[in-house]
């Protein structure tokens, strides 16, 4: 062996390993201790090592840096898959107390849009309207309220888009199967 590193996707044997032979106390997937991996990453120079088009051979130091460089970006990649479960678990979390407090609230809730669409439903209020949840989304409010009472609304709808404020109003809307019902009207201060 003449001391020139061997190119690259060379089979190398034992003793012509970077890191010497391979030992109980030393493996080759061991990871080694990174101290800032973003400082690993800007001490190598990743284009000329990682070119495939490169007619250069890996130096046994180079072949150190690229190897220093890939456990550190393997340690980011794990840190950043532990907070991305860490907030999925707790996205989770959220939604299941948003389906209790919304969704089996015993009041009908409606979400609605700046244009007045239909853009979320709870089970109580499909069941008012006799209506499936899908397919109140996107219908216009006004399709629920009783036409004598559409023009209270469509005040209380542009009094909030002036001031930004709480507004209320009490409107009647028309249940499904047949009937009215006296709901009243109103806008969280600080929407979810």
């Amino acid at each position: 062996h003449d001391g020139a590193a061997p190119p690259l996707g060379h089979a190398m044997s034992a003793s012509e390993r970077p890191f010497g032979p391979v030992g109980p106390d030393r493996t080759a997937d061991a990871p080694r201790p990174v101290a800032d991996a973003k400082a690993g990453r800007r001490s190598v120079g990743r284009e000329s090592l990682l070119d495939p088009e490169s007619d250069e051979p890996l130096t046994q130091d180079a072949a150190k840096r690229l190897l220093h460089e890939l456990r550190a970006y393997r340690i980011e990649l794990e840190r950043q898959n532990e907070e991305l479960r860490r907030t999925q678990a707790e996205l989770d979390q959220s939604r299941a107390r948003y389906f209790d407090l919304y969704d089996l609230a015993p009041l009908g809730y409606l979400t609605l849009s700046a244009q007045g669409l239909v853009v979320e439903a709870n089970l109580t209020a499909a069941l008012l309207f006799g209506e499936a949840r899908g397919a109140m989304v996107g219908q216009p409010i006004s399709k629920y309220i009783v036409s004598a009472d559409r023009e209270s609304f469509h005040l209380l709808r542009s009094r909030l888009a002036s001031t930004g404020e709480p507004q209320s109003c009490e409107v009647r809307l028309l249940k499904g199967g047949g009937g009215e019902v006296w709901i009243q009207t109103g806008q969280p201060r600080h929407p979810l």
